[in-house]
């Protein structure tokens, strides 16, 4: 099953949680099928801190949560509950309010 992710700039600026740390990155689960873990490894530097960013997203429902600003490149992968992945690389989280999950 190929899937993609469709990254949206979301037009609202009551999506952030303005503070020195994080920034907040809304999550919409559009797939039929449970996301089980979003998993985002950071690009910068000789490591690679990986961690899960989100869990437990219902088929069709949205949640935000809170990036690190210390870096802005990312891998991103996805694990549904119905055993397929997606995945995208280089993904600028910085620059993006949204992440649209979908088939």
């Amino acid at each position: 099953m190929k899937t993609r992710i469709a990254i949206l700039a979301a037009a609202s600026a009551a999506l952030f949680v303005s503070t020195a740390d994080a920034k907040q990155l809304r999550i919409e689960n559009k797939r039929d099928v449970a996301l089980e873990q979003l998993i985002i490894t950071a690009k910068a530097g000789e490591t690679q801190k990986s961690f899960i960013l989100a869990e437990k997203i219902d088929a069709g429902k949205v949640t935000t949560r809170s990036v690190p600003r210390e870096h802005c490149l990312y891998d991103v992968k996805g694990v549904f509950a119905d055993k397929s992945t997606l995945s995208a690389d280089d993904m600028n989280l910085c620059a993006q309010h949204t992440i649209r999950l979908v088939k």
